[in-house]
């Protein structure tokens, strides 16, 4: 098992100030199933220690909201601009 945090990999891949997409499953009144997508701002990065190992966590403010988040890191994905 690596001793290294758990996203170690993608946190190369992001910044601070970075606006990142990630997707979640949410029930529906009548049980379905959807697919929402989510879109943000990357405030900072911590790593939080569960059953033993780091996990690197992203603080992010999602869009039309004013109340940040924390995501797991390897949840996230950048938006792509020009």
């Amino acid at each position: 098992m690596s001793k290294s945090p758990l996203g170690t990999s993608q946190l190369e891949k992001f910044s601070i100030g970075d606006l990142i997409y990630w997707s979640e499953f949410t029930m529906c009144t009548n049980y379905d199933k959807t697919l929402e997508v989510f879109h943000g701002i990357i405030l900072s990065f911590e790593t939080e220690y569960k059953s033993g190992r780091g996990v690197i966590l992203a603080n992010v403010l999602p869009i039309n909201n004013t109340i940040p988040v924390q995501i797991v890191i390897t949840k996230l994905r950048q938006v792509k601009t020009n």
